[in-house]
């Protein structure tokens, strides 16, 4: 059976009510950013929202899961977000149901910004001239690649709303060009990107069994090994010797 296309025609969107209130937050903390930007005495609220590197000296708790909260920074660019998450929510919450989903890409965030953080913390991450800052959605978008193309490997994806792809493909091409990413520059924006994509293969894995199937191939190999410390005596006693 020929699994439904996505991304190419208003026929395959699914716009459920979650995907339609996060997209209208989306757009409202927007606006509502653009107006403090716009005022010299409020500018200050909205960088503190921005990640900012350990060594900067202005990083704070919050700023990890704040900065997915910050868009663009152009409109055009918030826009095709915006017009990414508009077609791809639906589908994936639909797919995994509402509670599933909420709890997978609450993981998916976690995930990306502990390891992101913990690179920060080491020294391994470097701060870019241009955007010495992070803020976006790219641990959502790439999460939501993963979850989708695992989910309905031959489901297709109209890239740039014409040329038919695999979602499983673009999933798998999404990791890999977020770590040519990091390797080339080890940013914040580059480290979420590419941990979201890990965080959200790690927790499709599991939910498909394969991380289960290894945790159990692991204990099994750990118990050959106990049991090759114990060493069978034979006591001479012949089998129809025992009274059942």
């Amino acid at each position: 059976m020929r699994e439904q296309g996505y991304g190419g025609g208003m026929s395959g969107v699914q716009v459920t009510p979650l995907a339609r209130t996060i997209l209208i937050a989306l757009v409202s903390l927007y606006v509502m950013q653009l107006l403090l930007v716009k005022s010299a005495a409020l500018s200050g609220l909205v960088e503190a929202l921005y990640l900012w590197p350990l060594s900067s000296g202005n990083w704070r708790i919050w700023q990890p899961f704040t900065c997915l909260l910050v868009n663009g920074p152009t409109p055009l660019a918030a826009f095709f977000d915006w017009l990414f998450l508009f077609f791809i929510l639906g589908p994936v919450e639909t797919l995994m149901g509402t509670r599933r989903f909420l709890r997978a890409m609450a993981a998916v965030l976690v995930f990306s910004a502990g390891a992101t953080f913990l690179l920060d913390a080491a020294g391994m991450l470097s701060m870019s001239a241009v955007e010495p800052v992070y803020m976006g959605l790219n641990p959502v978008m790439v999460g939501l690649l993963v979850f989708f193309g695992l989910a309905m490997p031959n489901a297709q994806i109209l890239l740039f709303f014409v040329l038919p792809i695999r979602a499983s493909w673009v999933a798998w091409v999404s990791g890999l060009l977020s770590l040519l990413f990091f390797l080339f520059t080890p940013t914040l924006g580059t480290s979420m990107s590419l941990f979201g994509w890990v965080g959200a293969y790690l927790w499709s894995s599991s939910s498909t069994g394969m991380w289960k199937r290894f945790l159990l191939r692991r204990k099994q190999v750990q118990l050959e090994r106990e049991l090759e410390r114990f060493q069978v005596i034979d006591g001479g006693k012949k089998d129809d010797d025992w009274v059942h």
